[in-house]
């Protein structure tokens, strides 16, 4: 045994038989490393470069602003009259035409607005008849004081 021989600890000298297969294992391995490593690396920029062109190819139909107004046929919706609403009949950002129904309203706010009309209306009929009952009234004094100023006007010029 010579003395730059390798020796395998507590058993004694390897010999080279042993020294050349663990060399060509730890070959091996790096090798398969080297290769997966750049397997890996070779996927990487594939998949880098396909999400690239994809997000280029979307982004040609896409549309983008930096001030966020968009120019599209928004209406503003006001109501024609006040009520309570009861039901909500389209989603948010639903295409709707001209004459669609949009909500159902409550009907007692209604009802109670169309009585107090009819009850402004009769009070305003009460009031006609009362202003015609004093014009007439009003013609009829006026009649009667026209007929007695003549009646005294004949008596004062009588011969």
């Amino acid at each position: 045994m010579a003395y730059t021989e390798a020796i395998h600890a507590p058993g004694g000298p390897m010999s080279d038989s042993l020294l050349t297969g663990q060399a060509s294992h730890k070959v091996s391995r790096a090798r398969w490393r080297k290769r997966l490593l750049i397997g890996l690396g070779i996927g990487a920029v594939a998949m880098a470069t396909l999400t690239g062109t994809r997000w280029y190819l979307e982004s040609l139909n896409t549309i983008s602003t930096d001030d966020a107004y968009v120019d599209a046929p928004l209406a503003e919706i006001t109501p024609q009259i006040d009520g309570t609403i009861l039901e909500v009949l389209v989603t948010d950002t639903q295409h709707v035409q001209r004459g669609d129904l949009l909500v159902r309203l409550d009907p007692a706010d209604a009802d109670l607005a169309v009585q107090q009309a009819r009850a402004n209306y009769e009070q305003a009929l009460r009031r006609v008849e009362q202003y015609n009952a004093n014009v007439n009234a009003g013609l009829a004094r006026s009649g009667a004081t026209q007929a007695s100023t003549r009646t005294s006007v004949l008596f004062v010029h009588a011969p």
